[in-house]
């Protein structure tokens, strides 16, 4: 039978090592090689003689189930079925058990299966676990869930990208209530998991969790910070841990919380902390700071601190620095682009020698193009060669790594971009092999964006110039490559939403990009053609959409024209000083010289042309006695259409001025009749 001696053994066996094996009194640090094989040892000895009491005994409650499971995810155990058939008795007869669990159950639950091998996850009583479980989470009122417990939820949630929008937001809601009284790593934990829901979920946490969430950690690191002034040491659980912090600051980047009032405190004690901080934290405070933008006088001492830290630990273990964490360093660097110092350059220096130490080989894509990226950006020695040659030798070896065979397999679609506007910046031109395999990477056309688009075409323009001047091999190359990427920014513009998300530096540097490359770049590919149309469809759009008053000036123009030749004679027999007689209309005249369209276009009998504008209240400032002040675009705006049109043949129909006709159509036709007359 089941007894709570029982499963005291089973949920204290991760902790026996320290007593079996290990140092006696001193707690085994986590990254001890002989530690997890011990656990692992004391769990195959207990599970032999648990399991078949799972298989053959009633059991009391979901603890005698819930507690194993988190003992075999912490020690790594994963041997004899023990998992498997307790996650079978969990949901045996529709969940029964699962439904009587606790809080804390259901935090052990989720948690044990994110660590669980992949085979356990998939399997039915696992599917079949979580499902029972949520659907017990978000009945309001049956399982009362602690801190700990909702941040074991959100993490494993985020792991297992399992859940539902509105799981998260009812577990987030939950511990933002108990925030006061959360322990420091459950506020951690939430945080982190938060920002990976978001970067793997697409998550939108509510703003309100965020801001009670942020105002505790807020408030515990100034307690943490007077404390520390003071020469007073707060006990381990009031005390948020370099890694916990390292995780919140990491979090914030995800959660793209750069205005929070949280960011800055939490960076200054990172910081005061970073001599405690491992590689990984050391690379992913910067990483995060980077993201968040955290740059300027207020953040320099954190840098620095991070800097410093880095580079003694660079110097005493570099194997302890991932190629991840390098290329995440370099990266960050490069972004915030730091005041110049000892500190921020030494660190440059020593990241550098170790990626020149281990070659680039064998650097994933993502962590090769980040790091060219960066090497681009960062700034360079004074001298008289911009780009001198060790500097070249390392983008020639990563262009060497960049056409092996396993590159282009697992490069993700920013991955080639990113690389291709390093060079652009490098001023290197890669071997044909890398266009060529660029061009044929299905994800560019499906997954590229116009940013990567443009970034792409701008630094082929660069490296290559007029395409015909290339031998045939480069050639075809480029232009292979060339029309891919015309080809996906044509579909980024058909594409509704997306065209408008589209700026005009993207346009813009894609249209320079082309004229660079010549004609052929536009005709010697239909595809190319039609995106010149459509950016030029773009840019023609302009303001073609019109207000009911400018088509009511529109409309009264035409009627001037219409009626002009049967008033011309009477208007000359009677010499009338009224008379004026309009040849042509020319509604949103696109005038080439600008780039835009004008309201309307008017020629005059004698072949006198006018520009004539309506100028809504878009175009005036907006307060008090400046209401009636063109604001600056439109001051440019009329300035640019007197260039092409003459000094006083740009005419402007202001709102008010129109109002006070009152749709009154013969005293808007006298109205235009006299402005025109002027």
């Amino acid at each position: 039978m089941f007894g709570d001696a029982t499963v005291f053994l089973i949920s204290h066996a991760p902790d026996y090592p320290s007593q079996l094996g290990m140092q006696p009194h001193r707690p085994p640090r986590e990254d001890e090689p002989r530690l997890q094989e011990l656990r692992r040892e004391v769990l195959s000895t207990l599970a032999a003689e648990y399991l078949p009491l799972v298989l053959r005994e009633p059991l009391r409650g979901a603890r005698d189930c819930t507690i194993p499971l988190w003992a075999c995810a912490k020690a790594g155990y994963r041997d004899g079925g023990l998992a498997a058939a307790l996650l079978g008795r969990l949901v045996d007869g529709s969940g029964k058990l699962l439904q009587r669990a606790n809080g804390q159950g259901h935090g052990l639950l989720w948690w044990s299966l994110s660590l669980a091998p992949a085979e356990l996850r998939r399997a039915k009583p696992a599917v079949e676990a979580l499902r029972v479980s949520e659907q017990r989470l978000m009945t309001r009122g049956v399982v009362e869930l602690v801190s700990p417990s909702c941040s074991n939820i959100l993490l494993a949630a985020a792991r297992l990208q399992s859940g539902s929008e509105a799981l998260y937001h009812h577990i987030t809601e939950r511990l933002a209530g108990l925030a006061p009284d959360a322990d420091c790593q459950s506020l951690a934990n939430s945080l982190y998991a938060l920002g990976k829901l978001v970067e793997e979920r697409s998550h939108k946490p509510r703003e309100g969790d965020l801001q009670r969430l942020g105002d505790e950690v807020v408030q515990r690191l100034a307690t943490a910070r007077d404390a520390e002034a003071r020469g007073r040491v707060l006990p381990a659980s009031a005390a948020f841990t370099p890694q916990e912090l390292s995780n919140m600051l990491w979090g914030c980047a995800k959660l793209a919380r750069s205005a929070s009032a949280l960011v800055r405190p939490l960076t200054e004690a990172v910081g005061r902390k970073a001599e405690r901080c491992n590689a990984q934290d050391l690379s992913n405070n910067l990483y995060a700071m980077a993201v968040l933008g955290c740059s300027g006088v207020d953040y320099t001492e954190a840098q620095r601190c991070l800097a410093r830290a880095a580079v003694r630990l660079m110097k005493r273990a570099p194997t302890d620095f991932t190629e991840q964490a390098l290329s995440n360093t370099l990266w960050a660097l490069a972004t915030l682009q730091p005041p110049g110092g000892s500190h921020t350059q030494a660190l440059v220096d020593a990241a550098l020698a170790e990626w020149r130490r281990r070659g680039v080989v064998g650097y994933t894509p993502q962590d090769l193009s980040n790091t060219a990226w960066a090497r681009a950006k960062l700034p360079r020695s004074e001298g008289p060669d911009p780009h001198p040659e060790p500097y070249q030798r390392w983008f020639k070896a990563a262009m060497q790594a960049a056409v092996q065979a396993g590159f282009g397999g697992s490069a993700k679609s920013q991955d080639w971009p990113n690389l291709l506007y390093a060079l652009g910046l490098a001023r290197h031109r890669p071997p044909d092999t890398l266009i060529t395999r660029m061009a044929a990477n299905q994800q560019l056309r499906a997954r590229m964006n116009g940013q990567e688009c443009a970034n792409s075409l701008w630094s082929l323009a660069l490296l290559y110039g007029r395409l015909e001047l290339l031998d045939g091999a480069s050639r075809a190359a480029v232009e292979a490559l060339v029309e891919r990427l015309a080809g996906r920014l044509g579909q980024l513009l058909r594409g509704g939403a997306e065209a408008e998300r589209l700026v005009e530096q993207v346009l813009c540097n894609s249209l320079w990009a082309l004229a660079v490359m010549g004609q052929d770049a536009l005709a010697r590919h239909r595809t190319l053609k039609a995106v010149n149309d459509l950016v030029e469809k773009e840019l023609h759009h302009g303001a073609v959409a019109t207000t009911e008053s400018e088509s009511e000036v529109l409309q009264r123009l035409e009627a001037l024209r219409q009626s002009g030749q049967r008033q011309q004679q009477q208007q000359r027999s009677s010499h009338s000083d009224r008379t004026v007689t309009v040849a042509s209309v020319c509604r949103k005249d696109w005038v080439p010289q600008l780039g835009r369209r004008v309201d309307a276009a008017v020629q005059l009998e004698g072949g006198r042309r006018l520009a004539v504008e309506f100028h809504g209240p878009r175009r005036f400032l907006a307060n008090g006695e400046h209401r009636r002040t063109k604001d600056g675009p439109t001051q440019l705006r009329d300035l640019q259409l007197e260039r092409v049109f003459g000094r006083g043949n740009v005419l402007t129909v202001p709102y008010w001025e129109w109002r006070e006709l009152k749709g009154d159509r013969a005293a808007q036709e006298a109205y235009l009749a006299r402005l025109l007359r002027a």
